[in-house]
């Protein structure tokens, strides 16, 4: 939820999915009262997006076919990944072609933690290469570089985001904000010196 409220992903949902939604959080396993069922569902339906009904392409059938709106909802929207504990969805990894992905929730993490830290170290790296040209580089320029587009085309607020994740990989927040420093007006620069970047 925390990479949701983030930013960091999109998750999307339909009608029928947020109904079912809606009938799990009742489970008295849960043991939820009523206020934290609603706001339950408040919290995670204003983070979603949702997807108008539609007609999904051609799809394996699910053994459980109470889930095979979730097949349809992922192909409809265009997601890369179905995260899911149900063990009926899970028997159709590998064993079909489908145009995305089925993990369960603990690999997903893992393979949003190991893109993160890829897209950190490119921002580094772009930054680095600045440093030792003396360039301080906007947050439209730093998105230009790694997008492969022109700055002009490119929106000042992608490569601040870029920033922020950057300094989120990096942990320590006083150390990052010594490390990447934003300069008003003119946009981020790595604060060391050329002598300790070694370009391989």
């Amino acid at each position: 939820m925390a990479a949701l409220e983030a930013g960091q992903i999109e998750c999307f949902a339909d009608e029928r999915t947020l109904d079912e939604l809606q009938r799990v959080l009742t489970y008295p396993q849960l043991k939820l009262t009523p206020e934290m069922m609603a706001e339950r569902y408040q919290r995670y339906s204003a983070l979603v997006k949702l997807v108008p009904p539609g007609e999904a392409p051609p799809l394996p059938r699910c053994k459980d076919r109470d889930d095979q709106k979730f097949l349809e909802l992922t192909s409809r929207c265009g997601a890369d990944i179905l995260v899911s504990k149900d063990k009926a969805l899970l028997r159709l990894r590998g064993r079909t072609k489908l145009g995305f992905q089925i993990m369960k929730p603990a690999a997903a993490s893992a393979s949003l933690s190991a893109g993160q830290t890829e897209a950190a170290i490119e921002t580094l790296s772009v930054l680095a290469e600045a440093r030792m040209d003396d360039e301080v580089l906007t947050g439209a320029q730093i998105e230009g570089v790694i997008s492969g587009r022109d700055a002009a085309d490119c929106d000042e607020a992608a490569g601040a985001t870029r920033v922020k994740r950057l300094r989120d990989a990096l942990g320590n927040q006083l150390v990052t904000e010594l490390l990447v420093k934003t300069i008003a007006r003119r946009g981020y620069v790595l604060a060391v010196g050329k002598d300790s970047i070694k370009m391989i």
